[in-house]
């Protein structure tokens, strides 16, 4: 059993699971799909971190376009499960987003920090 950063585990078949889905492209597709387009594409090596980040977001938002038609794995919706379980199981541990958020940014305006 492999732990989880919630303190569960991952069974032998979940692990199999996350080692497919953590394996490089090229092991899991056909030689021509693994390598029909190069990565990264001609010029991103030459646009600016913030140019970078912007296309990565560009394509993101264009895969997520249409959500319904997004694979889940198996291994996804086990952790799916797990989670909702486990809030059931807690409800009052969650927190709100917006704290959270409030959180992060003041540790980030933080002197000495990125």
């Amino acid at each position: 059993m492999r732990p989880l950063l919630n303190g569960g585990t991952l069974g032998r078949r979940e692990q199999r699971l996350w080692a497919r889905i953590c394996e490089p492209p090229s092991s899991r597709y056909p030689e021509s799909v693994a390598n029909a387009l190069p990565l990264p594409p001609p010029g991103f090596d030459d646009l600016s971190p913030e140019d970078q980040v912007r296309y990565v977001g560009s394509l993101w938002d264009r895969i997520v376009a249409d959500q319904d038609r997004l694979p889940v794995s198996d291994a996804q919706r086990a952790l799916l499960r797990e989670r909702l379980a486990a809030h059931r199981a807690n409800p009052s541990a969650a927190r709100p987003w917006s704290e959270v958020r409030r959180e992060v940014e003041a540790a980030l305006a933080k002197p000495g920090k990125p």
